[in-house]
């Protein structure tokens, strides 16, 4: 019997300034960041160049997925949702970048919560 294996989807490396800040695989954009370095203070969020946003979605993202390894934190949002509820800003030294904040995105910690609390209600 012959098996035929699934052909893996096609991956695009994402680079800002020469440098791969992340790839699309299907229609996410991955990336992998740190909390203390990557994230804005005030107010709270989360950043990306707009040119990364833009060649993701040329490359055929429809949402952006972030692991943030420090606390080992996945947050996901689409790509329209980022652009419609985040703002820009342009930080001494960087791109022109786009940000969402943080009470806006959707979190691995937070939707592990939510299952928590749907477990115990249907106990």
């Amino acid at each position: 019997m012959q098996t035929h294996k699934q052909p893996e989807a096609a991956k695009t490396n994402i680079y800002v300034d020469g440098v791969v800040v992340g790839f699309v695989e299907g229609d996410t954009f991955y990336k992998t960041v740190k909390r203390s370095a990557h994230f804005l203070q005030r107010p709270a969020a989360i950043a990306f160049a707009l040119s990364s946003l833009e060649d993701a979605t040329n490359a055929g993202a429809r949402f952006v997925q972030l692991y943030e390894h420090e606390r080992g934190v996945t947050y996901r949002a689409s790509i329209a949702y980022v652009l419609e509820h985040g703002f820009a800003t342009q930080r001494a030294g960087y791109e022109p970048q786009y940000a969402l904040p943080m009470d806006k995105w959707q979190d691995s910690a937070a939707l592990a919560n939510q299952l928590d609390l749907f477990k115990e209600q249907t106990k």
